[in-house]
C-alpha cells in the first residue's frame, strides 16, 4: 500500500461499515456472504478513486455521507461483479478463500450477486443525481457487455490486439471512469474537470486490466490471492499471448499448437506450463507493461489539464495522490 494512502483507511474503513450497515437487515446467508467477501480484504481502488476524486475538488463535512455511500455503493457493485464473474469462470478461490460460488454453489452465488446489484443501485438513486445513476447504469451495461466479448471469444485466435482493448475498455476502464467522474461530480466539479477525470479512470483502468493479464501469467499466487494461468486455461486471449501469437516464430507456432490442442479438452497442466514459459521468455510481459505504462502516461498528463483555483492542502494532496495512484498501478503485484 502506497504510504500517501494511511490517512485514506478511515474512509474505506467507513465504506466497509456502511456496506455492513446495509446488509444488516437482510437475510442470514446475504449478510454472512457480504462479510466473507469484506473479510478478503481486496484493494478497494474504486471507492478510494472516487473519494479521491471528490477530496480533489473539495466538498463540505457534512456531504461526508453521501461521498461514503455512493463509494460503498460502488463497491458493492463491483463486489457483484466478482460474484458473478466466479460462476463464469468456474472459480474455486477468490483472494485466499473459498469464492462465493465454491462455499454457497451456483444458485446461490447468482442470488447473492442479483442482491448485491439492486442493493447499489438502490443506494445510487437514494444518495445520487439523476445524472450519476445514469452513468451507473450506462456503465454497467456496457460492463455486462465486454464480459460478454470476452466470453464468447475464448479460443478465438484471431482476434486481434484492437478486439482485446475494447473489451477491457468496457468490462473495466469504464467502471474506473464512472468512480473518478462520480467523485468529481458529486463534489461539484464542472463538466470539463469531470470529464478530465473521466480521461484519467479511463486511462488508469486500461493500465490496471493489462498489468491484471500479467500478473495471471508471471504474478505469485500468495500476492494474487488466486490461482495463475487462469486466462490461459479458459481459453481468454491477453495482451501477453497476443504478442507472442502476431509472431513469425517457432515459438509463436508452438503457443498455436498447443492452444489448439486445448481447445476441445482443457489444455494440461504441462502445456499451461510450456505456453506460460514461451509468453514470458518472448517478450510477451514485457510489451504489455509498455503498453500499461503508456495508459499510465495518459492518465497523469489528463490530470494536469485541470484548473483547480483556490486549491488547499487537501486538494493538492488528493491530486497528488491520484497521480502516484497511476505509477503505483503498472509495478503492483497483487
Amino acid at each position: 500500500m502506497l504510504k500517501s494512502l494511511i490517512p485514506y483507511q478511515d474512509y474505506l474503513q467507513k465504506v466497509d461499515d456502511k456496506i455492513k450497515e446495509w446488509t444488516d437487515c437482510s437475510t442470514k446467508t446475504t449478510k454472512i456472504a457480504t462479510q466473507h467477501l469484506l473479510q478478503a480484504g481486496g484493494k478497494r481502488i474504486r471507492p478510494l478513486l472516487l473519494i479521491l476524486s471528490a477530496k480533489s475538488f473539495g466538498f463540505q463535512q457534512k456531504e461526508q455521507d453521501k461521498i461514503i455511500s455512493i463509494a460503498a455503493a460502488v463497491e458493492m457493485l463491483h463486489m457483484a461483479t466478482l460474484t458473478h464473474d466466479d460462476i463464469v469462470d468456474d472459480t474455486e478461490e477468490r483472494r485466499g478463500q473459498k469464492s462465493i460460488k465454491e462455499k454457497w454453489g451456483e444458485g446461490g452465488a447468482v442470488l447473492i450477486g442479483d442482491y448485491m446489484f439492486v442493493r447499489a443501485f438502490n443506494k445510487f438513486v437514494e444518495h445520487g443525481s439523476k445524472t450519476l445513476v445514469k452513468e451507473a447504469s450506462s456503465m454497467t451495461y456496457k460492463m455486462c457487455d465486454g464480459e460478454l466479448e470476452q466470453l464468447f471469444s475464448e479460443d478465438d485466435f484471431d482476434m486481434t490486439e484492437d478486439d482485446y482493448y475494447d473489451i477491457i475498455h468496457k468490462k473495466t476502464a469504464l467502471f474506473f471512469k464512472f468512480c473518478c467522474q462520480a467523485g468529481a461530480m458529486v463534489a461539484g466539479a464542472d463538466k470539463k474537470s469531470i470529464k478530465i477525470m473521466g480521461d484519467y479512470g479511463l486511462n488508469i483502468g486500461m493500465a490496471f486490466q493489462i498489468r491484471d493479464d500479467m500478473l495471471d501469467l508471471a504474478g505469485k499466487k500468495e500476492n494474487t490471492g488466486k490461482p495463475l494461468v487462469s486466462d490461459l486455461k479458459e481459453g481468454i486471449i491477453t495482451l501477453p499471448l497476443f504478442y507472442l501469437l502476431k509472431q513469425e516464430t517457432h515459438a509463436a507456432s508452438k503457443a498455436k499448437e498447443l492452444l489448439e490442442k486445448g481447445k476441445e479438452n482443457k489444455p494440461t497442466r504441462e502445456n499451461l506450463n510450456i505456453l506460460q514459459s514461451l509468453i514470458i521468455e518472448h517478450g510477451g510481459i514485457s510489451y504489455a507493461q509498455k503498453q500499461a505504462e503508456n495508459f499510465a502516461r495518459s492518465a497523469i498528463l489528463a490530470l494536469e489539464g485541470l484548473e483547480i483555483t483556490n486549491a488547499g492542502q487537501e486538494k493538492s494532496n488528493a491530486l497528488s495522490i491520484l497521480r502516484e495512484i497511476a505509477e503505483y498501478i503498472i509495478e503492483r503485484e497483487q
